[in-house]
Order: C-alpha cells, then sequence, then structure tokens
C-alpha cells in the first residue's frame, strides 16, 4: 500500500508561538542562501561540526537550456558565508542525473563530505563525494558518484554511515532483478567509493524485512559489531537486529526485533524515519503512523531492544492533537542530552519539540513542549535540522509564496537552546 498524502487538520499555524531566533545568527537570526549565476537555490538538508561550521546540501536551477546542480554551501558559526569555499562560498556540480535531490551532508573526520542523493526517473540512490575545498573527488567511484549499479538488486533506499577506518556502510532496501523480492540490505564501500568485495565476496548481504518495494527497510546503523535496520512495514514500525552474517539476533526485543506497539489494529501506515544510539548505548526513534491521521511518535528502547522503563516510563509518545497531521522525522541530542525532535507538518511550517533525557515534555519549550519557525504567510517547505553546538537549533528549507510578492528563497535559521 502506497503511503497517503498528508492534509493538514491543525489550527492556524500563525496561532503558535512563534521562536524568537538568534539575533547573531546572520540576519536576526535569519540567512537566504542563493548560489553564484543560479535562478533557483533550494536548500536541502544540513550539518555542523565541531567548530560551529555549516555545511548545506543544495540544489540549483541555472535557467532553461543549462543543466542543474547539486552541491554544498559552507557558512561560518554565525551566518556569514564562507567566500574560501567553492565559488564565493558555494560548490555546485552538473547533476549526474536528472532532478538530483541532496540530503545532509556527512562530514568526514578529514573534512571531506558524502552526499546521499536521489536522481534519475525513478529517484535512485546515489552517494557523491566533495572535497574539503569543495571540488568533486574524481577519484571516488565513478568520477565523484557510485551509483549503485548492482548486479542481482536494484536499490530502493538507502541510509550512509561512514566506519571509522574510511569505508563506509550503506543500509536500506533493494528488490531483487530476477526473482522481485524486496529485502533489507547492507553495502560496504572501500573508502574510494567502490564495492569492498571482501565483505560477502559481492560487497552486498541481503537482510530479511518484512515489506515490500515502498514499505521495508529504510536506515541503518552498526552498534557493537551488530546491524540495526529500521523501517516499517505499513502495519508497524520495525527494528530488527542482525549479527554481522545476517542472521537475526534473537537476543533483540521478541525474537530479534521491535515492534511500535499500535492502538489500533487498523493502522495502514507505521514507519521509523530516524534512530540513534545514546552515550549509554540505548535507542531514541521517531516516525509516523496513520490511524485517522499521520502522527508523529518518539520512543525510547533499552540497548536490547525492549521498552526502556526510564525513558517515558516505557510508553510511546506521539505528537498531540493540537498539531494536527504532522510525522517526527529527524532527532538529535542536544548539549545538556536533551531530544530534540523535527516535525514535519507537510508545507505548513518548521516545527520543533523538545523532551528531557528520561522523555518528558519540556514545557518551557515554545508553546507546551513545541516551537514553530516561519513566518505564517507562505508555504514553508521544512527540509533540514541540526544542534550547532551550544550556539542553538538549526533548519533549513524553503519559503514559497504563490502569491505577490511571489518567492521561492532557500532559508536557513537559527533559535536559541533556551
Amino acid at each position: 500500500m502506497k503511503r497517503k498524502i498528508m492534509k493538514s487538520t491543525q489550527d492556524d499555524i500563525s496561532s503558535f508561538e512563534r521562536a524568537k531566533l538568534d539575533p547573531a545568527f546572520g540576519d536576526n537570526g535569519i540567512l537566504w542562501l542563493h548560489a553564484p549565476d543560479a535562478t533557483q537555490t533550494f536548500a536541502k538538508g544540513l550539518s555542523t561540526t565541531a567548530d560551529g561550521s555549516i555545511f548545506i546540501s543544495l540544489a540549483c536551477r541555472f535557467g532553461q537550456h543549462a543543466p542543474d546542480g547539486v552541491g554544498i554551501a559552507k557558512i561560518g558559526p554565525d551566518g556569514e558565508v564562507d567566500p574560501d569555499f567553492g565559488t564565493q562560498g558555494y560548490a555546485i556540480y552538473p547533476e549526474k542525473a536528472a532532478r538530483m535531490t541532496p540530503f545532509a551532508p556527512l562530514i568526514l573526520p578529514n573534512g571531506d563530505m558524502l552526499i546521499r542523493c536521489l536522481g534519475g526517473d525513478a529517484y535512485k540512490p546515489m552517494l557523491m563525494r566533495i572535497l574539503a575545498d569543495g571540488s568533486v573527488d574524481e577519484s571516488f567511484a565513478d568520477g565523484g558518484v557510485q551509483t549503485f549499479d548492482l548486479k542481482d538488486y536494484r536499490l530502493i533506499a538507502a541510509d550512509v554511515v561512514p566506519m571509522d577506518d574510511g569505508r563506509i556502510l550503506v543500509f536500506g532496501r533493494a528488490t531483487h532483478k530476477v526473482i522481485g523480492s524486496t529485502d533489507g540490505i547492507v553495502i560496504r564501500l572501500l573508502e574510494n567509493g567502490q564495492l569492498d568485495l571482501s565483505f560477502h565476496q559481492t560487497g552486498m548481504l541481503s537482510l530479511s524485512f518484512r515489506g515490500d518495494a515502498t514499505t521495508n527497510a529504510s536506515l541503518g546503523l552498526l552498534v557493537d559489531d551488530k546491524y540495526l535496520l529500521a523501517g516499517g512495514t505499513e502495519t508497524e514500525a520495525l527494528i530488527r537486529r542482525y549479527h554481522l552474517d545476517g542472521q537475526i539476533d534473537t537476543s533483540f526485543g521478541v525474537a530479534g526485533e521491535y515492534a511500535l506497539p499500535s492502538s489500533d489494529i487498523n493502522t495502514s501506515w507505521a514507519a521509523f524515519n530516524d534512530l540513534l544510539v545514546t552515550p549509554e548505548g540505548k535507542l531514541i526513534g521517531v516516525g509516523d503512523q496513520y490511524l485517522d491521521r499521520y502522527s508523529g511518535f518518539l520512543v525510547g528502547l533499552d540497548a536490547n531492544g525492549h521498552a526502556d522503563p526510564d525513558f517515558a516510563e516505557g510508553k510511546v509518545l506521539f505528537t498531540p492533537p493540537r498539531l494536527g497531521t504532522s510525522t517526527m522525522s529527524k532527532l538529535a541530542l542536544d548539549t545538556s542530552g536533551r531530544v530534540v525532535v523535527y516535525v514535519d507538518l507537510s508545507s505548513e511550517g518548521f516545527v520543533l519539540g523538545r523532551y528531557s533525557a528520561s522523555g518528558a515534555l519540556d514545557e518551557t519549550f515554545g508553546d507546551r513542549g513545541y516551537l514553530y519557525i516561519g513566518f505564517g504567510e507562505a508555504r514553508e517547505l521544512s527540509l533540514g535540522f541540526a544542534i550547532q553546538g551550544t550556539r542553538g537549533i538549526l533548519v533549513s528549507g524553503q519559503i514559497v509564496n504563490t502569491a505577490p510578492p511571489m518567492m521561492n528563497r532557500a532559508i536557513i535559521m537559527r533559535v536559541p537552546h533556551a
């Protein structure tokens, strides 16, 4: 079953308490982005480094007869474009495939960057490597881009995890070209982007995961020499743990898996969207489910896949009804150990929620724990989110106004932690 298109039911977004942006960032908390010579610039995901530098993945258009571009902008800690990076702070390159959409860049220890993308008519996963100075690493895979042209499988969804030794793990789902089955998958690449043929002789390992091409594994982690895959199976938000040989680890959860408890057996969609490991080795995950509408969920698990009694008393937390149709798409821990969640209201705003380390909603944050960031007068496409150390919380995306004055502009905003 294909996922339903969200239709918002929340109150007028302009009635929500609006965030007080950090005046030390950009122009009173706002930075508008525009790549040189581009007719349109689209801000996607973003990441930060220990020194506070900000890297934003961008998609750009350069006019009717020029190829589109994809790449990175580098921004200083307080919103100043870095003129020494790329061209005036922007490193944009012609797309390797039509309609290439980048996700948040992954910053490697040496300053190089990996950008996961979707491209082509089928929005096929790809992986691009950019050097620390903003140039494409032509030695990586095929001219800088790995297209995952696998022999037996067609890759559908991918989540990228760099390893400490320079190799790269790719978690996700793929369909078998002959059998037609959909499986969870782990791919291991060498540092140069080529398949690591010492990994199960083919560079990849298929893993059993319930679901089909539209509902299956979508993200993964390597934790203590075991693989975690997470995603959804239409009616279940599911995490499974595997040994390195691909066998299910039956010591995790119930017979090797954790399935989000559902309050209604008629749930027609449920999936994990993001998953992290806490400093204590526990798991926190966010996602969305559909009953009468979409709602986001937040759940804490112990290291072995059971509900964590120390997080929200072992209960699943959902977005409050006053948010209406919403999902939780990303999460992160701030410098105080609080859980910050990124909430998606379709095209109606940038919203953050905050919980204590024990899973209690932080009522001091925004309007009873949730904070609206935006303008309230245009379509607001929230796409990126990152914790910038002690400086604050960053969000990125697009402001689109179809009524005069017409605009479609890329934006980054920063909210203080307090």
